[in-house]
């Protein structure tokens, strides 16, 4: 039978090394996490980086810029701050596309969307500038990626 003091032994080393892969598990999630960030930071940002993109690339970093664009500029129902809702207007980037596809597309039209969104489907009563000012950065992505 094995003295209690070397039993607690024992259990505080298995203890500090269960603290210590706890305390590495979290300190590798959040290196993943600035790297990652600093390469969306890239794609939006870096003129260069866009430029060396085959069609796919630009099509998904134009897709990231739109869902940028409604979570931080739009935003109506003021979630940008909240984590576990960052995909909350994911479903409205393809509202957005559908208008682009035509032609004939305007700024105008995608605000007029965004607009329609706030009050039909999220409820919203009072109309703001929010949905100009989003839908024009839209509308210069839109320029950069036909480009």
């Amino acid at each position: 039978m094995m003295p209690p003091v070397c039993y607690l032994r024992l259990k505080t080393e298995a203890d500090c090394s269960a603290v210590s892969s706890g305390i590495s598990a979290i300190v590798q999630f959040y290196t993943v996490l600035v790297i990652f960030s600093y390469i969306m930071i890239l794609k939006i940002y870096d003129p260069f980086y866009e430029a060396s993109m085959n069609s796919e690339e630009r099509s998904e970093l134009f897709i990231q810029q739109i869902q940028n664009v409604l979570l931080h500029d739009w935003d109506p129902l003021n979630i940008r701050k909240n984590s576990s809702m960052q995909d909350e207007y994911d479903a409205y980037i393809v509202d957005v596309l559908d208008i682009l596809e035509d032609e004939k597309a305007t700024a105008a039209e995608i605000a007029h969307c965004l607009q329609e969104i706030e009050h039909e489907f999220l409820g919203l009563k009072k109309p703001t500038d929010r949905a100009e000012k989003a839908a024009a950065k839209i509308w210069q992505h839109f320029e950069n990626f036909i480009a």
